[in-house]
């Protein structure tokens, strides 16, 4: 029935928007150019880490970017990094709960079918 349909809708939502976290962010740094991160949980556990850091007054960090080679980041560009990949991770839970919301809201099959997780009006 319809909550069964409405539970794989949810877990379709869910599974889209971890992905959409784990494939990272886009953030243009000091060089004034745009550098991709991935976000996998290890990535985001060394971000928290270098934000300890960062804290605890170090001023450089060796990192990469996706499919980059290891090289030395600012603290500033690092911040940039972290700021942006707690956005792009709040940012789709919100996204993903609202949606949750939205679909046990609806009372039709057919509506729940239709729902996407690029459905921007539920969102705004």
């Amino acid at each position: 029935g319809i909550k069964r349909i409405k539970q794989a809708k949810i877990n379709e939502l869910k599974n889209i928007c971890n992905q959409t976290i784990l494939n990272g962010i886009q953030v243009e740094l000091s060089d004034n150019q745009y550098h991709h991160f991935e976000l996998s949980i290890e990535d985001q556990i060394n971000l928290l880490e270098i934000r300890q850091m960062i804290k605890d007054g170090q001023q450089s960090f060796v990192y990469h970017e996706t499919g980059g080679e290891c090289k030395v980041f600012s603290a500033e560009d690092m911040k940039s990094i972290i700021n942006c990949a707690y956005a792009h991770k709040q940012d789709n839970i919100t996204k993903f709960n609202k949606l949750k919301r939205y679909v046990n809201s609806l009372s039709s099959i057919d509506d729940v079918i239709k729902v996407t997780y690029s459905l921007e009006m539920i969102v705004k």
